[in-house]
């Protein structure tokens, strides 16, 4: 029969170790899924955001 503590620990390093997996598992699959959604809105958004920067730009220039 084992006591209280050493039952706590048990669940502690079970608790750890399946953390451990998991963040091997999970954190790449968030940081592909990051990464994939940042190149979708960049092309989604490239153009419009150019052009919204060239007009900006442009404006500055023809001050009289």
């Amino acid at each position: 029969m084992s006591t209280y503590f050493q039952r706590r620990r048990e669940r502690q390093r079970k608790r750890r170790r399946f953390e451990e997996i998991v963040a091997w598992i999970v954190v790449p699959i968030i940081a592909v899924l990051a990464w994939w959604v940042g190149i979708q809105l960049y092309q989604t958004f490239e153009e419009p955001v150019s052009r919204v920067i060239r007009e900006l730009t442009s404006r500055g220039e023809r001050v009289p």
